[in-house]
């Protein structure tokens, strides 16, 4: 795990949105910690979708999964609790897509799903948005849980995906043992 670069992890309030009712989906996916913490700490995550210490085929190769994690810590359980529900509320109104910009890049997605999240925390929303790229529908996917007064924020994209517009595997397992340091 490394520290995200400046545009990969962007500050709350430089992410934009076209509609305020997307804005925690578009800092989730910007690295950036929804509603207003306290603090926040993000670090990069990349590696191996399939965990081959040496991949086998050239499509093995790209099945690569790079992501940002944040922690935000809240005021207070409230505080995150209600952070958390915008998110899980922004899944709904935006299903049909959105636009963001974060780092001075602007990024729309054409879709956006919400997903069977892992069991973590006091409360977890997943979903993907479906990214027009290069000809191709490339999938970010994130996971957001809480554990009282934290939220933990989890978005990756895979680079085989981003080629083939294929689907891919979300890392649960850095989920699993993010929940377990925070229980």
């Amino acid at each position: 795990m490394t520290t995200p670069s400046e545009a990969e992890a962007a500050a709350a309030d430089a992410v934009k949105v076209g509609d305020d009712a997307c804005l925690p989906l578009g800092r989730t996916f910007a690295g950036a910690a929804v509603g207003d913490p306290a603090a926040a700490a993000h670090r990069r995550a990349t590696g191996n979708a399939r965990g081959e210490a040496t991949p086998t085929t050239e499509e093995t190769a790209i099945d690569i999964n790079t992501g940002v994690i944040t922690l935000a810590s809240y005021a207070s359980a409230d505080a995150a609790a209600a952070a958390l529900k915008s998110v899980g509320d922004a899944v709904t109104a935006c299903a049909g897509g959105l636009g963001w910009t974060a780092g001075g890049e602007e990024t729309k997605a054409t879709k956006v799903t919400k997903d069977t999240a892992p069991a973590a925390g006091e409360g977890a929303v997943a979903f993907t948005a479906v990214t027009p790229l290069a000809g191709v529908d490339a999938r970010w996917k994130a996971v957001v849980f809480r554990s009282g007064a934290t939220l933990a924020h989890f978005t990756f994209a895979n680079a085989g995906s981003m080629v083939s517009g294929g689907d891919f595997d979300f890392p649960t397992g850095l989920v699993t043992a993010q929940a377990e340091k925070l229980a």
